[in-house]
Formats: C-alpha cells, sequence, structure tokens
C-alpha cells in the first residue's frame, strides 16, 4: 500500500508538469501568433519530452507494484501457506512477512452466514466482499497490516490487534476486535521473521440491538443489555464467565432480568447447553432475586442452561436461575451449583417460587441453600407445579417448611426426582425431600439426614395427598412431635408401596414409618415396610406408626416391621389409645423372609408388582431396578 501511494504521487506530480508546459506554450503562441518566433520547435521538443516522462514514471510504477505485492506471497506462498491454523469462533490464524503481505484463515462457527467486508490495524485496512458458510473457512490475501505490528530481530513473540468487520446474516454490520498473541519465527531460507499466532476468538460480542428472534447472547455484556428488551426471546451462544459482576461499580452486582410485577421477563431462552458461571448477586433488602428475577406472560420456557458458582443473596423469592415464575412458564433442562440466600421465605437452588400451572423438568441444583422459611434445595415454594425428573444435593437450611428438594408444595406433582442433601429446620414440617404439601409424590427418594421441630419426616414432613412407591433412608430426628422415617405427619394422606430405613428420633408421637395419620379411608397406609430404630421420649413411639386416629382397623394394612431393629414391640397405636398389631407383620419380617427356600414366599407378604425381590437383603421398588 505504501508502494501505491507513491507511484499516485509521482503520477500527479508528472501530470503537473505537463499541464504547466503545455500551459506556457499556448501562452507564447497566443502572444506572438503574428510575430515568426525561433524557438517555437524547442517548446515543441519540451513538450514531447514531458509526455514521454510521465508515460515511463506510470510504466515504471505499474512495474514496481506487481513485483511489490508479490513479494512474500509469491516467494513465500508455500512457507506461510504450510503454517495457516484453523479459525476460532469466527477469525482463525494470520500469518504476515516481513514485507507486511499474508493471508488470514477465516472460519465461521457463528451460527450464520456472513460477509467479511474489512480486516484493519492501525488505520491501515483491506477490504474484502467475501462471503463465508456456516462451518467453512477461507483464506484471503492482507497488504501491508505487519507494518503497525512486525516482529524484529531477535524477538520470540509479538501482539497484534486487528479489527475484523462482516455482515451477519441478517445483514447488520459487526465489528470484533482480535487480539493475536503470535510467534516470531524465521524463514529458513531468507530468515524473514514471520508472524505465527496462536489464536482463538471466543465470546465475541453478538449483541445486536434489533430483534431477530432468537436473539444471541456471547458475551456478559449481551447478558446485561437482556433488561432493555424484556419481552424479547434469547439464546445463549457461548459460556459465559460473570466473575467480573463481583467488582462492578454497584456493589449489588448483577441486576436480575426481570424485578417486578410490572417489569417481568416474558420471552424465552435457550441456554443451548452452555453455562453462565460465577454470577454474583447481592441484594438482601430486594425480593424477586436470580439472573432472572421475575418471570411472567404466555408460556415462558426457560431452558438447557446452567448457572455454576453462584453467589446470591436476596430478600424473598431468591433462586439461582429464577427467583419468581408462573402463568403456565416451564424451566427444563436447567441446573445450578453455589450459595444461594434468603433474608426472607421462598428461597430455592435453582428457583425460589413457582405458581399457576408452570412446571420443571429435567433439572437439578447442588447449591447450598439458606432461607427463613419455604426453603428448598432446588425450589423454595411451589403452588399448581409439575416436577419431574429433577434432583437436588446441596445443604438445606432454614427456619420452617424446608425441603430436600422443594420446602412448600400446593397442588400439584413430584415424580421421579430425589434429594441427598442434608435438611436442618429450625422450625416444623422439614423433609428430605419436601417440607409440607398437598402435592402427589410418586417414584421418589431421600437420603440426607433431616433435623427439625415437629412434623419431621425422611421423604416428607406433612402429606395432605399421597406417597406412592417411594422410599427415605437418612436418619430423622424431630426435637418436636409427629416425627416419622417416611413421613411425619399424613394428614389423611395415602402412603402405599413405600419404606424407611433411617434412626428416627423424636418427642412424641414417633413411628418408623409415619409418626402420625388421621387418615380416615380403608388401607390408605398399605405395603409399606420400615427397618429404622424407633427413639422417643413420650408415647405414643411404635415401630411402624406412632399413632392413628381412625377406629378403622384397616387403616394400616400389609404392614412389615422389624422390632428388633425398631426396638418396640408394637406396630402403632390405635384410635383408643392401645398399642397394637393388628394387620401388621412383626416377627417374621427380617429379610430373609424374601429370598431362599425356607423363607415365606414373597407374593404371600402381599407385594405386588410394585416390588422386586432381592437375592439377598430387603426387596426394592421395581423402579429402582429399572
Amino acid at each position: 500500500m505504501a508502494n501505491e501511494l507513491t507511484f499516485f504521487w509521482l503520477v500527479l506530480y508528472s501530470s503537473f508538469v505537463v499541464v504547466l508546459v503545455m500551459k506556457r506554450t499556448s501562452s507564447h503562441a497566443q502572444a506572438q501568433a503574428q510575430v515568426p518566433y525561433r524557438g517555437q520547435g524547442t517548446i515543441e521538443y519540451l513538450v514531447i519530452i514531458a509526455v514521454v516522462v510521465v508515460i515511463g514514471l506510470v510504466v515504471v510504477g505499474l512495474l514496481l507494484g506487481m513485483t511489490g505485492s508479490s513479494t512474500g506471497l509469491s516467494t513465500n506462498s508455500t512457507k506461510i501457506n504450510s503454517k495457516v491454523g484453523s479459525g476460532g469462533i469466527s477469525i482463525g490464524n494470520v500469518v504476515t512477512d516481513s514485507n507486511g503481505d499474508g493471508i488470514f484463515s477465516v472460519g465461521n462457527t457463528s451460527g450464520e452466514t456472513i460477509t467479511l467486508t474489512k480486516i484493519a490495524t492501525g488505520g491501515l485496512e483491506n477490504s474484502y466482499s467475501q462471503t463465508v458458510p456456516i462451518g467453512s473457512s477461507v483464506v484471503l490475501g492482507v497488504n501491508s497490516l505487519n507494518l503497525k505490528c512486525p516482529c524484529v530481530a531477535g524477538q520470540t513473540k509479538v501482539s497484534c490487534d486487528y479489527n475484523v468487520s462482516y455482515t451477519s446474516g441478517n445483514g447488520f454490520p459487526k465489528t470484533v476486535l482480535v487480539t493475536v498473541q503470535a510467534d516470531c519465527v524465521s524463514d529458513s531460507t531468507t530468515t524473514t521473521p514471520l508472524i505465527v499466532p496462536v489464536m482463538t476468538v471466543t465470546n465475541s460480542n453478538c449483541w445486536i440491538d434489533v430483534n431477530t428472534n432468537p436473539n444471541p447472547i456471547c458475551t456478559l455484556s449481551d447478558l446485561n443489555k437482556m433488561r432493555e428488551h424484556l419481552n424479547w426471546n434469547y439464546e445463549l451462544k457461548a459460556d459465559i464467565n460473570a466473575a467480573a459482576t463481583k467488582t462492578w461499580a454497584d456493589v449489588n452486582g448483577f441486576m436480575p432480568v426481570g424485578t417486578s410485577f410490572a417489569t417481568p421477563f416474558s420471552g424465552n431462552f435457550n441456554g443451548n447447553n452452555h453455562y453462565i458461571s460465577s454470577l454474583y448477586i447481592y441484594r438482601p433488602g430486594t425480593n424477586y432475586i436470580g439472573l432472572f428475577g421475575y418471570t411472567s406472560g404466555s408460556a415462558v420456557k426457560i431452558q438447557n442452561v446452567g448457572v455454576r458458582d453462584v453467589n446470591i443473596t436476596g430478600n424473598q423469592y431468591v433462586g439461582g436461575l429464577v427467583g419468581w415464575m408462573q402463568s403456565a412458564n416451564s424451566v427444563s433442562g436447567c441446573y445450578s451449583s453455589g450459595n444461594v440466600t434468603g433474608v426472607g421465605t421462598n428461597v430455592g437452588g435453582l428457583i425460589g417460587y413457582l405458581q399457576n400451572y408452570a412446571s420443571v423438568s429435567d433439572s437439578y441444583s447442588t447449591v447450598n441453600v439458606t432461607g427463613a422459611g419455604n426453603v428448598g434445595g432446588l425450589i423454595g415454594g411451589i403452588d399448581g407445579i409439575l416436577v419431574s425428573r429433577c434432583y437436588a444435593t446441596g445443604r438445606v437450611t432454614g427456619g420452617g417448611t424446608v425441603g430436600g428438594l422443594i420446602g412448600y408444595t400446593f397442588v400439584g406433582g413430584v415424580s421421579d426426582s430425589y434429594a441427598t442433601g442434608n435438611v436442618t429446620g429450625s422450625g416444623d414440617s422439614v423433609g428430605g425431600l419436601i417440607g409440607t404439601g398437598t402435592v402427589g409424590v410418586s417414584r421418589c427418594y431421600a437420603t440426607g439426614s433431616v433435623t427439625g421441630s415437629s412434623w419431621v419426616g425422611g421423604l416428607m414432613g406433612r402429606s395432605t395427598n399421597s406417597v406412592l412407591s417411594s422410599y427415605a433412608t437418612g436418619d430423622v430426628n424431630g426435637l418436636g412431635n409427629y416425627v416419622g422415617g417416611l413421613v411425619g405427619y399424613a394428614n389423611f394422606a395415602k402412603v402405599k408401596n413405600s419404606f424407611s430405613k433411617g434412626t428416627v428420633d423424636g418427642n412424641s408421637y414417633v413411628g418408623g414409618l409415619v409418626g402420625y395419620t388421621d387418615s380416615s379411608t380403608t388401607k390408605d397406609i398399605n405395603t409399606n415396610y420400615s427397618i429404622s430404630r424407633v427413639n422417643g421420649l413420650f408415647a405414643p413411639i411404635n415401630g411402624f406408626v406412632g399413632q392413628k386416629t381412625n377406629a378403622d382397623v384397616n387403616i394400616v394394612f400389609n404392614a412389615y416391621w422389624n422390632p428388633t431393629l425398631a426396638t418396640k414391640s408394637n406396630c402403632y397405636r390405635n384410635d383408643v389409645s392401645v398399642d397394637t398389631n393388628t394387620n401388621c407383620t412383626a416377627g417374621t419380617f427380617v429379610d430373609t423372609n424374601f429370598y431362599g427356600a425356607t423363607g415365606v414366599p414373597f407374593t404371600q407378604l402381599g407385594f405386588d408388582g410394585n416390588w422386586v425381590s432381592q437375592t439377598s437383603g430387603y426387596p426394592k421398588l421395581s423402579w429402582q431396578t429399572n
């Protein structure tokens, strides 16, 4: 490019000389039109000489330009091409020789066809109109870009900044600043330094301030801009490190996307299996806290995204991903890790609170969660929600209504889910899976230890619906009443085809499987077993159910328990305060009864297709072995 500028000025200067000479010739001719002039031939001769000089300069310039542009690209093409690597997200490797000529390898993994328009550095630029399809790459020639970023003798590395401009598939121009950390090596024949970068372009800003549906999110800056368009749909194009949110000028960190009923997020968000790490929010006096604070609208979907190593603090409705969600919204394929704290209620590792027929599926949390009430390892509270194929493994701590998976539930269902974290509540309704609720639970389990006051259970603290084909193995400790290995208080609830194994300690109304039931329907507590050790301070304390209140003798049916393990000789206390073993199988309930030639046949014990006999040990639920 420098040679081309030199040629331009030479031609311009020569042209000026020609014009000047011709003008002088014309003036002389006019002034002496009638007078013979002996120097006239000399002037004509000078004009001819000037024209010849100009033509010569142009020819020489063209020859020099051709020679200069071919230097390096022609003589070093084999060496240069052999050093080109594959591209990154949008731009690949650069190779430049000491003459300033080289090549760019441009690879397109942006998810859309792009048209490359310019590569520039330090005021020097090369223009193009090169289409690059999705997943393809092209090699382009460049001229003189190394003049602003040369390798000098003895240098092994050099850092170069390039501005790469292109047009996206939807016609919007974009410019990406690429910083190349290059290795300087010598040409083996000419000892010419070559730049061989080691470069991968990641997280280039891909925000477009036009609704492209869905809108791409590539950087933390893009993520922060979602608040400007709360009804748009978004998709994550790359993993995002949000650690900078802890050092932002706003000491409260990231402001949630959607902050209230008046300003909810109402779009969709697809993470494309990417994650956002180290998100920091510290707003202990503010409700609706999470990456998304408040979501509401017709069928809002948040899917396939992880929030890793979060550090989030809020007041009420606090979650690692969502603070509040309602109106037939859904979360699927999402996960969270880190720490979430709520000063108030409805605090969850992934979601603070959901209502109005929303759903959560195929999601999990390993977050350690702390809150005042309605606290859950995955979700703080739900109202009219279906939860399926989810789990939580974090430690959960709160006041009342605390669960390893969900703190509070009202209407809906939980299926094929589990929790393994230890659960501690200073108040009532504490459970290994759910603190309290009116939802049906099926094919679920909990293995963590559980500690609370009253209404404390290995799986549920208090249930007013049904527990089917589920189990709990963690130790349970209730400082108050209504404490059970599976359910603390079965309030008109069914418990069927389930079992418990952990040690149970309580004050009063303590049972190996259920602490207390007031069910009024025959066989509501049916075909279950407990091998829990049971301890208490005040009666009733029994091996299977602490007490049932209904006069129907068949409320508890097909009950199996081991008095030796339980250290209690009675199955349950009936409605007239008499401890009894009616409809319970006690002494023969040892593991050898379920296998071996001399044991009681499995089917004779009343276990149906929900159970599977083992070659050793107690029976398992059929879904445990599928």
